[in-house]
């Protein structure tokens, strides 16, 4: 509009007709009391947005609730509140109508959790605007917000994951009036404990890591381990291994057993139970990206894995480096899930040609005798892990 009186005012001069005079001074005119009009706008409208759930799992949606309350003395003039989402790329937008004192008013719009992942919503806008729309002032009504998606997940029988029994749950423990994580005595450090329980008063008198034992309602404990190497993974394996360990994370913390994910290249989530070890755990799967690397037990070294574990890789994983980390586990029971990325299927044979055969008892295992056993877990494109999961190949340790 601003233009257009300019435009007017210069082409009344240049060719000299005086009617256009009138309408470039009201075009300018017009501008100024819009400007002068928002920049004196008096209002005091609170707007607040509230995400349920802020976590979810992929393949559902969220329910975004903004909320307006006019806490001003006087009518609020009508505003527009709008939220930006996917980087600023999409929008969602309500016009609010004039509030009452004390007046409040709320509109609900669906954000869908298509993949997973940490999503930031920018600030809430806030946009009142003359009533010729030539003139407008953005506040921000709200802070920023985040949504996390989680890998999908798959219900499991906890009963066929690879555990041990907790070192805590052979020491009597009295159970009238106590709970499941109430301090109860003190035993020595094993590898894996959570240095949070560290009792150092103890430690310090006896001259050995002590660790606080709680009173123990817990089935054992197991490690998921996931190969995120991109020499092993395609797309898709990716992020079926992601949903797989959620989903077997979720199964074994629902039963009361400790668990940690242990990512290759550096990620470990330590041992836990309860709501809140199986929220952190999911929160790492959700922003979890492929990183390069060199052997796959080069990459978990760092966890100094021992005990029952599962290991989750793909048809790209070599026989030889996949029998390093299962030796670790020393006699306890371990899975190793192989998601293949074509019909191909098994996992690599030593040496830089794949081989494309289920790895067997005879392809560098132990005798049928030996104490140590483990299974692997085939998943071919296409099909559920859950399904793959319930028919597994029992076999021996690969050396």
């Amino acid at each position: 509009m601003l233009a257009a009186a300019l435009l007017l005012g210069a082409a009344a001069y240049l060719f000299g007709l005086d009617e256009l005079y009138p309408l470039g001074a009201g075009s300018l005119v017009l501008v100024v009391a819009a400007r002068a009009w928002v920049a004196n706008a008096t209002w005091d409208l609170r707007v607040a947005r509230t995400i349920r759930p802020s976590r979810l799992p992929e393949g559902t949606e969220a329910r975004v609730l903004v909320s307006a309350r006019n806490h001003g003395r006087k009518r609020s003039p009508v505003v527009v509140v709008r939220d930006r989402f996917e980087g600023g790329r999409m929008a969602a937008s309500f016009a609010v109508a004039p509030l009452e004192p004390e007046e409040s008013r709320g509109a609900t719009y669906r954000l869908p959790a298509a993949r997973r992942g940490l999503y930031r919503l920018r600030a809430l806008e806030v946009e009142i605007s003359d009533p010729f729309g030539l003139a407008r002032v953005t506040r921000v009504g709200a802070p920023g917000g985040s949504l996390t998606v989680h890998p999908r997940v798959e219900p499991l029988a906890h009963s066929s994951i690879p555990s041990d029994s907790d070192r805590d749950r052979r020491v009597p423990l009295p159970v009238l009036g106590r709970g499941g994580d109430e301090f109860y005595g003190l035993r020595e450090y094993e590898l894996g404990d959570d240095l949070r329980h560290v009792h150092w008063a103890s430690t310090a008198r006896v001259d050995e890591i002590m660790v606080r034992q709680p009173e123990n309602l817990w089935r054992g404990r197991t490690t998921i381990a996931i190969d995120r190497r991109p020499l092993a993974h395609s797309p898709q394996t990716f992020e079926a291994a992601l949903s797989a360990a959620a989903s077997l994370a979720t199964s074994t913390l629902r039963s009361g057993m400790e668990t940690r994910v242990v990512l290759s290249g550096g990620t470990d989530t330590g041992y836990g139970t309860g709501p809140g070890h199986e929220a952190a755990i999911l929160d790492t799967l959700a922003v979890c990206q492929l990183k390069e690397g060199s052997g796959l037990w080069d990459e978990l070294r760092f966890a100094m894995l021992s005990g029952p574990i599962v290991l989750l890789t793909t048809d790209g994983a070599r026989i030889d480096e996949v029998g390093t980390v299962l030796r670790k586990a020393g006699k306890s029971s371990a899975a190793v899930v192989v998601f293949l990325r074509s019909a191909a299927m098994g996992l690599q044979a030593p040496g830089p040609a794949p081989v494309g055969s289920i790895l067997a008892p005879s392809a560098g295992s132990p005798s049928s005798g030996s104490r140590s056993r483990w299974r692997q877990v085939v998943v071919p494109p296409g099909t559920s892990f859950r399904s793959a999961w319930g028919s597994p190949r029992r076999l021996g340790v690969p050396c």
